[in-house]
């Protein structure tokens, strides 16, 4: 997991909960002090520590922790990104219920996994693919590609060898005789050849939510629907854009994008 409000100096979280004056149950202060010491030492002893004092706030002050930990959805990230962080880290599954998703949350919740918000409408599918994946536990962070907010390059040069390894050849078919292949938590690789006899180029990443239902960013150009993250079901029908009928083409395995290249879509499963 790469770190959001746990990385070093990061104040976001105890700005959020202090901001509001009046009455702080010794919860709170509790999860301050375990905030604090997860962020100087990131051990397995202090991430469990931290996640042991939210939830004794979440359950003994539920409305001071929906209240004060409400604001930017602060105490939602924060238990989400201890969590994985310590499955991910430690292979140790801290096993109390998640908090509801507050409705002023930044960010995307998928398969029960929590994404940090990328660059809004302009972030690359590539890099909510591949935030994903290091927040599933799927890839660790590769130091050439950073996957915070605003760094790293994500373009289908610098992102295929870290998504896609094997290449274009090396992956399954997402989809045989119009039946699909893909199940939850798969990662899509959509690859065009618009220069033949050129190798063939990544185009797109999402990720499947169900064997048709697949998650990514900036759609557009794909799936003719907005550039933020959106889920596309790719089973029901779609618009045709400029004359070109967007979808699979017959039961094969091409998807018609709005332009009219035509792209092949391959999966990796990482367990």
């Amino acid at each position: 997991m790469y770190f959001d409000l746990l990385t070093p100096g990061n104040t976001e979280f105890v700005q959020s909960v202090g901001r509001i004056l009046g009455y702080k149950s010794t919860r709170l202060t509790n999860v301050v002090s375990a905030f604090e010491a997860a962020q100087k030492v990131f051990s397995q002893a202090s991430l469990l520590a931290l996640l042991n004092a939210l939830q004794a706030w979440r359950v003994q002050d539920p409305q001071e922790f929906a209240n004060r930990g409400g604001s930017n959805g602060v105490a939602y990230r924060l238990w989400m990104e201890t969590k994985q962080f310590l499955a991910n880290r430690y292979n140790q599954r801290f096993t109390q219920p998640n908090p509801p998703m507050s409705t002023t949350c930044p960010g995307t919740e998928l398969l029960g996994i929590y994404v940090p918000e990328g660059e809004g409408h302009v972030e690359i599918c590539h890099a909510f693919a591949y935030r994903w994946a290091i927040a599933a536990g799927k890839m660790t962070e590769s130091p050439a590609l950073p996957a915070r907010k605003r760094s790293g390059s994500y373009n289908a040069a610098n992102v295929t060898p870290v998504l896609y390894p094997a290449g274009f050849t090396g992956y399954a078919s997402v989809r045989v005789g119009g039946a699909m292949q893909t199940q939850p938590g798969d990662i899509i690789a959509m690859f065009d050849n618009p220069n033949p006899p050129q190798p063939m180029k990544l185009g797109h990443s999402l990720i499947a939510e169900t064997a048709s239902i697949w998650f990514s960013a900036n759609n557009a150009g794909t799936f003719g629907v907005g550039t933020g993250r959106t889920r596309i079901d790719t089973a029901s029908a779609f618009p045709v854009i400029a004359g070109f009928q967007v979808g699979w083409v017959g039961t094969g395995n091409q998807w018609m994008r709005p332009d009219g290249q035509i792209v092949h879509v391959v999966y990796r499963r990482i367990p």
